[in-house]
């Protein structure tokens, strides 16, 4: 494993783009809630990462990421199968960490995604690169807390 850790960010779902017109044309703009958790993460990944991940890894990579979310008071359920969808949690991890953990998001080929109930908020990120055979999960994948 290239990268394993805890990001103290609580997890965010990347909402639909926002429209409006100016001067009778349409625009599709980010909230500024998206754009304040994404220029956050990408910062605090910077300086916290630099010595894990001194340059953007370059090559095919496999990446899981897993959701800790604190547990509303009248739930009982076991595990958080409502919204928001975990590719919308995903997205704005994949978007901030371009250029600081990875050169761009499209070298991932493999994704592992996991929502999981916890005491503490958080986002954690693990980093491999591919191997022959490939096994799905990869053996030290943590969904668990």
């Amino acid at each position: 494993m290239i990268l394993s850790v805890d990001l103290p960010f609580s997890p965010f779902a990347t909402p639909r783009p926002r429209l409006s017109t100016r001067g009778g044309f349409p625009r599709a703009h980010k909230t500024k809630e998206h754009t304040r958790y994404h220029d956050g993460l990408k910062l605090w990944a910077a300086s916290h990462l630099k010595a894990q991940v001194p340059t953007p890894l370059t090559g095919p990579l496999m990446v899981g990421v897993v959701f800790f979310l604190k547990r509303p008071q009248t739930v009982k359920r076991e595990f958080p199968s409502v919204r928001p969808d975990l590719s919308n949690y995903v997205k704005v991890i994949e978007d901030a960490l371009n250029g600081v953990v990875w050169e761009d998001d499209g070298q991932i080929i493999d994704l592992f995604l996991s929502k999981r109930y916890d005491d503490w908020e958080r986002v954690r990120l693990q980093v491999w690169r591919p191997s022959q055979p490939v096994t799905i999960p990869p053996k030290d994948f943590r969904p668990s807390t």
